[in-house]
């Protein structure tokens, strides 16, 4: 069997697969989490990058967008998510030492259009010794060649969707 890629995901990656915002999207991120289409490639999702997207859900309810039913089966997907072990939080205490150093790299060599959440959320990944390659759909994420000169340097890549 060959070895598992380790994806840390984005909260976009997540959002996308709770709320379809656009199809194909929608639909590739589902492959990659839906029970028929299973690997043995395991998804990380850091508390902060898990707090954004439960906050983004709440959004959406507060704009009218999605009712409150809707919110807790949202809720109760993420649950079952992680109940199945298709995806895993990834905390404080699960990083290496080399956290902050990848935070302070991060954000000195920023795009100035890349969020400092989203720094914040990449630098757990970079500090995850295990973790190969990150999922987002976050174009400036994508497109950002300091972050993927950063990453390429520690030898771990982006994935779009």
């Amino acid at each position: 069997m060959n070895q598992p890629v380790i994806y840390h995901i984005d909260a976009n990656f997540l959002l996308n697969y709770l709320i379809p915002d656009n199809n194909d999207i929608h639909k590739a991120v589902r492959a990659k989490l839906d029970r028929d289409n299973w690997s043995n490639d395991l998804y990380r999702i850091s508390k902060y990058a898990l707090g954004e997207t439960l906050k983004r859900i709440m959004t959406f309810q507060y704009n009218n967008k999605i009712t409150w039913d809707s919110v807790t089966r949202r809720m109760e997907t993420i649950r079952g998510l992680i109940d199945m072990k298709k995806i895993s939080i990834f905390d404080l205490e699960d990083i290496n030492d080399e956290w902050e150093e990848h935070l302070k790299k991060l954000m000195k060599n920023k795009d100035p259009y890349v969020e400092k959440a989203d720094i914040f959320i990449l630098s757990f990944f970079c500090a995850d010794p295990e973790a190969n390659a990150f999922y987002t759909v976050d174009s400036r994420i994508i497109k950002s060649k300091d972050i993927n000169n950063y990453l390429k340097s520690i030898k771990k890549r982006i994935e779009e969707v």
